[in-house]
Parts: C-alpha cells; sequence; structure tokens
C-alpha cells in the first residue's frame, strides 16, 4: 500500500487510518492543551472565589479540626449518622448498613463505627 510522504498514519481502536494531512495531530494536541487550560482556569476561579466569599468560616473550621480534633470527629460521625441513639435513618450510616442487609458481621466496620457512634471515641483505645 503505497503512502505519501506528507500524511501521518493512526490507528484508532484497532482501526487503521491512512492519510491523515501532517500537522493534523499537533493541532487536536494544541486544542486539547487549550481547551483543559481554560478548563482548569475556570476551576481554579471557582475555588478561588468560594474561598475568598468563606475564609472566616474555613479558618474556623481548621481551627477546630487543629485544636479541637475529637470535637471535629464528634460532629463528622453525627453529620454521616452514627449517633448517640444509633443509626439515624436515611444517613449514609443507614446505606452502608442496607449494604449488609442489616446483619452486620462483629468487628466489621459498621459494627466498630456503631460502637463509636454510641460510646464516643475513647472505646477504640480498648480494642486491641
Amino acid at each position: 500500500m503505497p503512502t505519501d510522504q506528507n500524511s501521518t498514519n493512526l490507528t484508532v481502536n484497532g482501526q487503521f487510518y491512512n492519510g491523515l494531512p501532517d500537522g493534523i495531530l499537533d493541532e487536536i494536541q494544541k486544542r486539547f492543551l487549550v481547551w483543559i487550560k481554560n478548563k482548569l482556569n475556570t476551576a481554579y476561579e471557582l475555588v478561588a472565589g468560594f474561598v475568598m466569599d468563606h475564609i472566616i468560616t474555613i479558618i474556623i473550621i481548621a481551627l477546630v479540626m487543629c485544636c479541637f480534633p475529637y470535637v471535629f470527629l464528634m460532629i463528622i460521625r453525627t453529620m454521616i449518622g452514627y449517633t448517640v441513639e444509633g443509626i439515624a435513618k436515611g444517613s449514609m450510616a443507614a446505606f452502608h448498613m442496607s449494604l449488609y442487609g442489616g446483619h452486620v458481621a462483629a468487628g466489621s466496620l459498621v459494627s466498630l463505627l456503631q460502637s463509636v457512634g454510641v460510646l464516643g471515641f475513647a472505646m477504640l483505645s480498648k480494642l486491641n
């Protein structure tokens, strides 16, 4: 099969394409990189705008995380549904438990988190 000196051969998904003009792949790559750059700039602007709009909240959360990790972890475990009263209806914890069909084995992640929800993080020091 004769090939043109000014063409590029390309195989896509096992199919052979012959005769692409020189420079077309470079142009596709250039356009793709410009598209990616624009998307990354947009994402950066959104994140930077969010941070500037919520800087006080972010600082408070960071301070609580650093200074009072126990309080922060209690808030997080309650938010996902592992509460003192047990697993909260309709929560992520309830969904997690439903994956086991409601029959949770002793020592599993759900049982550990359920114990932490009811007893607090102090019980973790008693695990072997």
